[in-house]
């Protein structure tokens, strides 16, 4: 069975601490890839989503448009899931501005375990 490695952490002092679990790395690239606007690479400049974009607009169908981004977003980024369910709310935020909050359901192609990611954002 094929590992994936990944960079799990960065310490301090500029040591990485690599990962051989395909769903730890798996997971660490949904937050990645759902965690960067689309533009903030510049040598990768369509990787990532739109989602934080969507954020603070006041659509009523934000939830809607969040989750048809994190559909395309994980179609053309994560080709080792198959999405499950994906659900997004939206919610006020302490600060009183609104926030999403992501919730994936997957299952990992290779090996046939299940996922989950949850974040918000916002």
């Amino acid at each position: 069975m094929l590992k994936w490695t990944g960079i799990s952490h960065i310490w301090q002092d500029g040591r990485p601490e690599f990962t051989q679990d395909t769903a730890q790395t798996i997971r660490e690239a949904l937050f990645d890839i759902l965690g960067t606007v689309r533009g903030e690479r510049p040598m990768r400049p369509n990787y990532g989503s739109e989602i934080l974009r969507l954020v603070h607009e006041n659509f009523k169908n934000a939830e809607e448009l969040a989750r048809i981004e994190i559909i395309k977003t994980l179609s053309a980024w994560e080709d080792r899931i198959d999405k499950k369910e994906i659900q997004v709310s939206k919610e006020e935020l302490r600060t009183g501005l609104n926030g999403l909050t992501v919730e994936v359901r997957y299952v990992i192609k290779d090996t046939g375990e299940e996922g989950y990611v949850r974040h918000s954002f916002g």
